[in-house]
C-alpha cells in the first residue's frame, strides 16, 4: 500500500505511523487525514479496519493482519452477500481480453470501485430511452 503526495513523493503508512501510536480514543484527524471523511456504516474509527500496529495492514474482527493487497478479505467480513456475489461474478466487474489472449480474467476488488471511506455511489438519474428513427420523440421517463 503506497501512498503518494502531489509532489510524486511515494510513502507507506508504517513510515509516519511508526513513529507514534495512534489512540483508539483519538477523533481528531491530522496531516494525510484532514480531508477525510468517515461515512461507512456503523464504522466510527479507523482501527475498527486498520491494524493497530501495522498501518500497511488491515484487520480482521479478532485482531489477525489481512495484506493491503486483499480488501475484499476486510470487507468480507460485514459485507458477506457482496463478497459472496463478487466472488461468482454477479457483483463489481471483471476484466479480461475480448479475444481470450493474455493472462485472464481479473476482477477489480472493493477498493478499486468504492471509496472505503464513504463507499456508497451517489444516486444516479437514469439516461433517456434510445432515439428510434422516424419515430417522434416522447417525453417520459424510464
Amino acid at each position: 500500500l503506497k501512498l503518494r503526495r502531489d509532489t510524486l513523493f511515494e510513502y507507506t503508512c508504517n513510515e509516519c505511523h511508526r513513529v507514534f501510536d495512534t489512540g483508539e480514543k483519538r477523533m481528531q484527524r491530522i496531516a494525510e487525514h484532514v480531508d477525510l471523511t468517515l461515512n461507512h456504516g456503523k464504522t466510527i474509527h479507523c482501527l475498527t479496519c486498520h491494524h493497530k500496529t501495522n498501518r500497511n495492514a488491515y484487520t480482521t474482527n479478532n485482531g489477525q493482519e489481512i495484506p493491503s493487497d486483499r480488501p475484499e478479505v476486510l470487507c468480507s467480513q460485514c459485507h458477506g452477500t457482496t463478497y459472496r456475489d463478487w466472488k461468482t461474478g454477479a457483483h463489481g466487474r471483471a476484466i479480461s481480453r475480448w479475444d481470450g489472449k493474455g493472462t485472464g480474467r481479473h476482477s477489480l476488488v472493493c477498493t478499486e470501485c468504492h471509496d472505503p471511506h464513504n463507499p456508497a455511489f451517489p444516486q444516479l438519474v437514469p439516461m433517456a430511452g434510445p432515439a428510434i428513427p422516424g419515430r417522434k420523440a416522447e417525453k417520459r421517463a424510464h
